[in-house]
């Protein structure tokens, strides 16, 4: 988070035990630190949402970075239309091939703004009263963000409030497995998904796997 937008924001960090200098760091940096009740993204992510007080939740991946601006951003996004959850406009990977980081980009942007759904990669945000009504993240292996956003359109009639900024996020896995392998196995977890396939199945092909 840059430093100067603290502000009034509450920082919690939800750590699964990890081996690295993640709690020390986070410590430096001025966030609370929480040891994880039960490992897995979505209940550490609903773990934290409790811990905190504020009226607005969001949700940031270890491995992505805040823009200088954020809060003010996402205030005004909010309330622009009355709106009850949003998300950052598209992901900046900062790849090595940049024309692959540039058509992730766009093709991100294009599927949040027409399709309205964003991942979690994208710094989903949300009042706490809807996250409370919907029942926060529901306690899945994977596509936990998918369920998420398909819930809150549903719930709010209505599509995410885009923050007109791109989300600094790490490109590792892109990197690691290459950029079609990666899109074309994404597009199809979320086909086998759409056809009711077995969802730690999805999240074993995946590679996510709870501690």
């Amino acid at each position: 988070m840059p430093p100067d937008q603290r502000g009034d924001v509450e920082v919690i960090v939800v750590d699964a035990d990890s081996r690295d200098a993640t709690v020390r760091e986070a410590r430096r940096a001025g966030a609370s630190v929480l040891r994880a009740s039960t490992p897995g993204r979505a209940p550490q992510m609903n773990q934290g949402a409790r811990a905190t007080r504020g009226n607005v939740l969001l949700f940031l991946h270890a491995d992505s970075t805040l823009p200088s601006g954020y809060i003010q951003h996402v205030d005004a996004s909010l309330k622009r239309r009355d709106a009850q959850w949003g998300c950052f406009r598209s992901i900046d990977t900062g790849l090595r091939n940049p024309l692959a980081s540039f058509l992730i980009n766009r093709a991100v942007a294009l599927r949040t703004k027409h399709l309205h759904k964003p991942y979690g990669d994208q710094c989903i945000f949300v009042t706490r009263k809807t996250f409370n009504d919907l029942g926060g993240y529901a306690d899945l292996p994977l596509l936990e963000d998918v369920d998420l956003a398909s819930r809150l359109a549903t719930h709010t009639h209505a599509g995410p409030a885009i923050v007109p900024l791109d989300l600094k996020t790490s490109g590792r896995r892109w990197e690691t497995l290459g950029v079609i392998r990666t899109t074309l196995l994404n597009q199809y977890i979320l086909l086998r998904h759409a056809m009711g396939a077995d969802i730690h199945h999805l999240a074993s092909l995946y590679g996510r796997r709870r501690a």
